[in-house]
């Protein structure tokens, strides 16, 4: 992965060459260096508000002039400047320490610091009482004393501790700063957004209650919907009996919803499916035979109007014996696919002997004693649908 360095590089020689720039790398570059300037421009501001704001509580007379410094082109300069800073605290508690190091004896009670003696004042073994004014401060020295008085909420950081008045405290103010730089410089500044539903990647006009937030691959966005694949699912059947006409094929029909949520019927044969994926379509028949001869039919899958090559499947359907219809119960399972909303299937049926063979729905059988026990009715079509992946 390039650094944001070499991609500007990479955009400026493009541009010298007269060829044709990436839009993403261009905005990714310009979006950074407007972030930069900004972050540059608010530090430099804050200190400079900071430090007038300390020199005003503090017990400095004149006034200080205001330092103006160009921006920092970089983030590297600026933690040039950083550096300077920490070489001359570091000085500055070289020469405190110089200071501490002369034994007490040599100084009168009356006389002034050892920075504040004037040669030209000195008597034979006395030094006079006069005091020199104080000399220019440095950069360091004020930026140490606006530390040690600054108020407690001058800097912007979680809880921030007031600051002692000692060069460990000032170090590692210089190292806090230096670390959030860092921060910025890797991570960005950020947008300062809190709230998910108004982020450019959410699509929000599908936020509703209930549903589950997913990622959509071909928009690149976050939406909201049903999520979990068991939420979609139909349960179908049909009362009636059904019968075939004279070399034609017909749809299986179903009159009866039992369960269903995001698949429907239409048309009484159209079973119809909401939200695009990958469904398994699981069927039953009753068919029976009155004739005398073993009779076949054939049952296959017909989607949007078309019908599925390869899905047709073949079934003899047993004669009628002993005065009753022949009868058998067959049925089997599709996985049907469907890429856009509101897709159809149907399954559709045929058989030679369109006289003898049909699909019937059979009535409850009463109890007989000592001979059978009651026995439920028989759907003539039962369907079940469901999920196996939502796209």
């Amino acid at each position: 992965m390039k650094s944001i360095k070499e991609k500007e590089l990479l955009v400026n020689f493009a541009r010298s060459m007269g060829q044709e720039v990436d839009a993403n790398l261009v905005e990714e570059v310009e979006t950074y260096n407007t972030i930069k300037d900004s972050v540059h421009k608010s530090i430099k501001e804050n200190i400079f508000k900071d430090l007038n704001e300390a020199f005003k509580k503090s017990d400095i007379k004149k006034e200080v002039p205001k330092i103006d410094y160009p921006l920092p082109p970089s983030l590297d300069d600026l933690m040039g400047i950083l550096n300077e800073i920490k070489e001359e605290t570091n000085e500055l508690v070289q020469e405190k320490t110089e200071i501490e190091r002369i034994p007490p004896s040599t100084v009168t009670q009356e006389q002034p610091s050892i920075g504040e003696i004037d040669a030209g004042d000195k008597r034979e073994g006395q030094i006079t009482d006069a005091r020199p004014e104080p000399g220019p401060q440095t950069l360091a020295e004020l930026t140490a004393k606006f530390i040690s008085e600054a108020p407690k909420d001058s800097y912007q950081q979680p809880d921030p501790l007031i600051v002692p008045d000692n060069m460990d405290a000032i170090r590692g103010k210089l190292k806090f700063l230096e670390q959030w730089i860092s921060k910025i410089s890797t991570a960005g500044a950020g947008s300062g957004e809190v709230n998910l539903r108004y982020l450019d990647d959410v699509a929000r006009n599908t936020i509703s209650d209930g549903l589950y937030l997913r990622y959509n691959e071909s928009t690149k966005k976050f939406v909201f919907d049903h999520g979990h694949q068991n939420a979609f699912y139909g349960a179908f059947q049909s009362t009636t009996t059904q019968t075939c006409g004279a070399n034609t094929a017909v749809a299986l029909t179903y009159n009866q919803t039992d369960f269903s949520y995001g698949i429907t019927v239409a048309n009484n044969s159209e079973v119809v499916i909401e939200h695009p994926g990958l469904y398994n379509a699981q069927f039953s028949v009753q068919l029976t035979n009155s004739g005398t001869q073993i009779d076949r039919v054939y049952i296959w899958l017909r989607q949007n109007g078309q019908d599925v090559v390869g899905s047709a499947g073949k079934i003899d359907v047993p004669s009628s014996h002993g005065g009753a219809p022949g009868a058998i119960l067959i049925g089997w399972n599709f996985y049907v696919n469907t890429t856009a909303a509101n897709e159809y299937f149907e399954f559709m049926w045929f058989t030679p002997d369109e006289v003898h063979v049909t699909i019937p729905t059979l009535p409850a059988q009463q109890p007989v004693a000592n001979v059978t026990p009651y026995i439920p009715s028989t759907a003539s079509v039962v369907l079940t649908v469901s999920p196996v992946k939502i796209n």
